[in-house]
């Protein structure tokens, strides 16, 4: 992983949290879910503005989300919308930790996604020294995500 990724993505819906939902099922492992979802999730705004609104709704979202790998003593942003996380490299395996609304309800849900660095980065040590982790070759890091979901003017 690059030290900073981020990824930009234009859907149509009806409020913030159905546009994260649909995002992450256009980026599904689950070939089936990702082959019904992934066609109305643009990589530009131009072209979901020519494709027109779909069946979910008629506000286009943009949706912006970046991430970092995370040390201890990565401090967390001044936005409400972050998390710290422990996963995988993949893209998707990372974002499926957390909620849009994460930081509702007091907080971070602190079982997969934490509002300080080091809760991850102790999970992720300890997810790599399991047995099937080290079998495997899986290796677990930190993460810091941060996302932004806005309606087009």
């Amino acid at each position: 992983m690059n030290a900073h990724e981020s990824r930009t993505r234009f859907v149509w819906a009806d409020s913030p949290s159905m546009a994260w939902g649909m995002l992450l099922l256009a980026e599904s492992d689950d070939s089936d879910i990702s082959r019904m979802f992934r066609p109305h999730a643009y990589t530009r705004c131009e072209e979901a503005e020519e494709a027109g609104h779909g069946p979910w709704g008629a506000t286009l979202y943009r949706v912006t989300r970046s991430c970092v790998l995370a040390s201890a003593s990565t401090p967390a942003p001044d936005s409400r919308d972050y998390a710290f996380v422990h996963s995988t490299h993949a893209w998707n395996s990372r974002w499926t930790n957390i909620d849009f609304d994460a930081h509702s309800a007091e907080g971070h849900n602190r079982l997969t996604a934490f509002p300080s660095a080091a809760e991850a980065v102790e999970l992720a040590e300890r997810a790599t020294e399991e047995d099937r982790s080290r079998y495997e070759g899986i290796v677990f890091r930190a993460y810091l995500l941060t996302w932004s979901v806005q309606a087009v003017e």
